[in-house]
């Protein structure tokens, strides 16, 4: 009886430490991309692209966000910080946990692992509604809030 409820253990903590399954990943991936499209104001773009492989050790899904909001001193732009809030939801639910986010210029970089690997990668560039003006920076009819292409 303790050698089977040692096996057990043993096998659960085998588990936790591997990688999601691809499929997994991908599923959590729209559920990013679909929160990142509820909260993203008019004209932003949402992209997610498959990255993560079962045979590829650490490699992740990529989501990038394009926000043609201003930061205001330190603080995100409303739709940012609704954004994190969706995120960190879904990450609990799928038990991933989250780094602190880095920044760098005016992107913010938000990477979520499951059991030590990363599994998410989200890029949120704020662009400033001036850029928005810019005729290379709008978007066009067709890439507002895209669905990533996973299959």
């Amino acid at each position: 009886m303790v050698a089977v409820i040692a096996t057990s253990c043993a096998s659960c903590q085998r588990a936790r430490h591997k990688q999601l399954p691809e499929g997994e990943i991908h599923r959590i991936t729209q559920e990013f991309v679909f929160a990142a499209n509820s909260a993203a104001p008019t004209g932003s773009e949402i992209h997610g692209e498959v990255g993560a492989f079962d045979k590829v050790a650490n490699s992740a899904d990529h989501i990038e966000i394009r926000i043609f909001e201003k930061r205001q001193g330190k603080n995100y732009p409303g739709p940012v910080t609704e954004m994190l809030q969706k995120f960190n939801g879904i990450a609990t639910a799928h038990d991933l946990s989250q780094d602190n986010p880095t920044e760098n210029g005016n992107a913010i970089v938000v990477n979520y692992r499951h059991a030590g690997f990363i599994s998410h990668v989200i890029h949120i560039h704020l662009l400033g509604k001036d850029e928005a003006n810019e005729p290379e920076s709008v978007p066009t009819a067709s890439q507002h809030h895209r669905s990533p292409p996973l299959t």
